[in-house]
């Protein structure tokens, strides 16, 4: 049924809550600045704050990720140098290749199947960077990431870069994430078949999602 996966890297292949835990620890600790879970959680949700702006089409790259950690600095009462901090947790990001459990293996046997493509909102030095470390760049065709075409999944302008630069054919292709607002929504906007990997066992969205998964383990059964 399917020839091409266009499949989103963080928290779909990589675990990127311990890569982003492991990175901003590394960097308040070589930075000097304080460090505990308290100040760890509020920039989490900082973070998905800004990036569900920069879904939207609400804020610029470039901007996000500045403006995070200033936000952060002021909440906290922290002084110190915001473009410092975002240099070198981007470096240390850069090389965090945790893979979530299940998905290496189950990359190596999708790719025997499938084309697959990597979909990413994420900034484009620290993906390449993790793709390249990780080993993951050998079983993929290609990987398409928004900060380099400039417009940002669930947007059809990305999805249509996509299928230009690609083998992939919008009616066997489909995509697989976790996040419903970019990988599933921009899925079905593009008019693709979608899997939600819903690793967190979330409560079901009213969306129409055409599988819903629960570890790399369904999506091999299914794929």
């Amino acid at each position: 049924m399917f020839k091409s996966i266009f499949i989103d890297a963080d928290d779909t292949i990589f675990d990127f809550g311990a890569a982003q835990r492991n990175a901003f620890y590394k960097t308040f600790d070589k930075l000097k600045y304080p460090i505990n879970e308290e100040i760890y959680s509020t920039y989490n949700d900082i973070n998905i704050y800004y990036w569900k702006k920069f879904e939207r089409g609400e804020i610029e790259k470039n901007k996000l990720i500045t403006e995070r950690f200033v936000t952060l600095f002021n909440k906290m009462n922290f002084v110190g140098d915001e473009n410092e901090v975002e240099k070198w947790y981007r470096i240390f990001l850069g090389e965090e290749t945790v893979w979530w459990e299940g998905a290496q293996n189950g990359i190596e046997k999708l790719s025997k199947k499938y084309d697959l493509y990597v979909t990413t909102n994420g900034c484009a030095d620290t993906q390449i960077n993790r793709i390249k470390k990780s080993g993951l760049g050998e079983y993929i065709k290609d990987t398409f990431i928004s900060e380099s075409i400039g417009y940002p999944k669930p947007q059809p302008e990305y999805y249509e870069y996509c299928f230009k630069h690609s083998n992939a054919q919008r009616e066997n292709t489909l995509a697989i994430g976790d996040s419903l607002t970019s990988d599933i929504k921009g899925g079905i906007n593009a008019g693709l078949k979608t899997m939600w990997c819903n690793f967190m066992n979330n409560p079901l969205p009213d969306m129409n999602i055409d599988y819903v998964v629960y570890s790399w383990e369904d999506i091999l059964k299914i794929l």
